[in-house]
């Protein structure tokens, strides 16, 4: 895992499967499009602990955006079958309490 630094002293971890652009261009979303932001999960991952992280990161950009997630169940099904997981381990991962959109 690794950390950078955005303007404004904002502190995000990543891992190494992101992108070091992705927290500045999702931050710039709202204002770009003017409208909500989702982020959705993906199903790709490296290794099991980008899966387990993958929430929290998730909940990190949603943050600072102010956004929702998009919630895509076939993703999730996707990472239980190839990493060994169970599927509510890895709901739970995600930050659910907030708005979201079930995508099936």
């Amino acid at each position: 895992m690794q950390s950078i630094t955005l303007g404004g002293g904002i502190l995000l971890a990543t891992t190494r499967a992101c992108e070091p652009t992705l927290p500045m261009t999702v931050s710039l979303a709202p204002y770009v499009c003017c409208c909500p932001v989702g982020l959705e999960n993906i199903a790709f991952a490296f290794c099991l602990h980008d899966v387990r992280q993958h929430g929290d990161f998730l909940d990190q950009l949603l943050d600072l955006v102010h956004g929702f997630i998009i919630l895509d169940l076939h993703n999730v099904y996707c990472q239980a079958m190839n990493f060994d997981v169970p599927a509510d381990e890895l709901l739970a991962c995600y930050p659910l309490l907030e708005d979201a959109i079930l995508y099936v």
